[in-house]
């Protein structure tokens, strides 16, 4: 189902979201996510390659029940990732294709709740050993 983000005040009981990537995907850049950030409901978020900055994932910052997040193929950086403790129930997350360090992924030691993570293969085997010391839970891939 396509719909914009008039349509997404009606939809509180919302639990999974797909924002596209084509051109004309409204919420795809500045204050579009503000429309997703009211959806107390959603657990899995997905925005995969929409393109979306540091500064446009802030206001989704309020969705702190989260358990899915893709954010691979967008221009997040570490200064998100850092944000990410305050998703307390967040448990698969997925940031390849970005422009991560191995700074950001260790800073993920702080979202004890994670149970999958996949990151980029430009990540050093160090970090993503670090990380797998740190969340023994884990599935942490790519593998060493």
């Amino acid at each position: 189902m396509r719909a914009g983000p008039g349509f997404l005040p009606k939809c509180d009981a919302l639990e999974t979201l797909q924002v596209g990537s084509s051109q004309r995907c409204q919420f795809r850049r500045g204050s579009g996510l503000r429309h997703i950030a009211h959806l107390s409901s959603l657990r899995d978020l997905n925005l995969c390659n929409s393109g979306i900055t540091d500064s446009d994932f802030e206001p989704l910052e309020a969705l702190a029940g989260l358990r899915r997040l893709n954010i691979s193929g967008t221009r997040i950086t570490d200064k998100t990732l850092k944000r990410l403790s305050a998703f307390t129930k967040l448990e698969d997350l997925s940031i390849y294709d970005t422009d991560i360090t191995a700074d950001g992924v260790l800073s993920l030691a702080n979202v004890p709740s994670l149970r999958h993570v996949n990151m980029p293969d430009s990540i050093p085997a160090k970090a993503r050993s670090a990380l797998r010391k740190a969340l023994p839970q884990a599935d942490i891939f790519p593998e060493p």
